[in-house]
């Protein structure tokens, strides 16, 4: 039997070191060893047998301790972070082939370096619009973009995110930003409009607040929406509307997980999401606020921007259904999050 990485945060080392003694004990009777045990800790991995850690050479009074890989991301032990790479390759030809083949080796299951995975993606996104063929070499215009990327790339290495711990006592407030953008939608080949964009970025904002509040045992009272499109939050409180079946799916998803009082608006310059929905150089992406929070949050909750809607929001027709065949519309939702059609 082979077992994966396990992994788990606790709040002390004296937790850290009864999690190794109490796994390695249940595991033993069955004839199992756990190895290449990490910690942030050098107390910890100083109670460790050295043929059980990470590294057993390791001197813990002057070494660096481990950057290990964890279920495919690089916990920088030492500064207790995570880090990132993305392996290329500068001597390749910028096919459709090779493109989708560089894009695809970035592993980022959480979507901390999603701003800079979506400017790998566009030129893709591009290349089967025009439907070039995979061996085929695009223009200049697209060769010199995808150069700038891949720069960004190679550069991933000075980037860190600190490691969330969690803790049993403290309490959890979310708050959860939303966009959707033209670029980042490039792909599709019918047409979309911006509404259905936005309410789509509503959609995946719902379900990664269920997924998100489930694993951390947490409740979703305590968790804020915002987003920059007053479409969807008037769409949002258009109780009884009639609306197309693309729009009435999404609705009802959105407002089956949150209530409509939680939703609530943000200029597009200070939605946090917007930066994922239009992608960002790496250098920019340091210095911006998509690791840390937008600064309105700083003040007191009388301070931020105003939830009040214009009236005169321009709703394009089409997303409306007419009332007769609205009255036969049967709608059914699922939690699934493969049910994005």
């Amino acid at each position: 039997m082979y077992v994966d990485n396990i992994l788990d945060s606790v709040d002390t080392e004296e937790e850290a070191m009864d999690l190794y003694k109490q796994t390695a004990a249940v595991l033993s009777k069955s004839y199992f060893r756990l190895r290449k045990w990490a910690s942030s800790s050098r107390q910890v991995i100083a109670e460790i047998p050295r043929n059980e850690r990470a590294n057993p050479e390791l001197d813990l009074t002057k070494d660096v301790l481990v950057k290990e890989k964890t279920l495919g991301l690089l916990w920088d032990c030492e500064e207790d972070v995570l880090r990132f790479s993305w392996p290329t390759s500068s001597n390749h030809v910028p096919t459709k082939r090779q493109i989708l083949s560089i894009s695809a080796r970035a592993f980022d299951p959480l979507g901390l370096i999603s701003p800079v995975n979506i400017t790998a993606r566009i030129p893709l996104q591009e290349l089967s619009i025009t439907q070039c063929d995979w061996d085929d070499v695009p223009n200049e215009n697209l060769i010199s973009r995808w150069n700038v990327s891949l720069q960004d790339k190679e550069d991933l290495g000075s980037v860190s995110v600190p490691r969330l711990t969690r803790s049993s006592t403290r309490p959890y407030i979310f708050r959860i930003f939303c966009d959707a953008g033209e670029v980042a939608y490039g792909a599709v080949i019918t047409a979309t409009t911006f509404p259905r964009l936005e309410l789509q970025g509503a959609v995946i904002a719902a379900r990664m607040a269920a997924t998100t509040v489930r694993d951390l045992q947490s409740s979703l009272e305590r968790v804020t929406f915002w987003t920059d499109s007053g479409v969807v939050l008037l769409w949002l409180q258009a109780t009884g509307r009639p609306f197309c079946t693309f729009a009435e799916n999404r609705i009802s998803e959105i407002l089956d997980i949150t209530k409509v009082n939680q939703w609530k608006y943000v200029p597009g310059k200070e939605n946090a999401a917007d930066i994922l929905s239009r992608g960002l150089r790496l250098g920019t992406l340091k210095n911006s606020y998509w690791f840390s929070e937008p600064t309105f949050l700083w003040r007191t909750p009388e301070s931020w921007p105003s939830n009040s809607l214009k009236t005169d929001v321009d709703v394009s027709a089409e997303e409306l259904e007419c009332v007769e065949a609205a009255r036969f519309v049967s709608v059914y939702t699922s939690p699934s999050s493969e049910d994005v059609i």
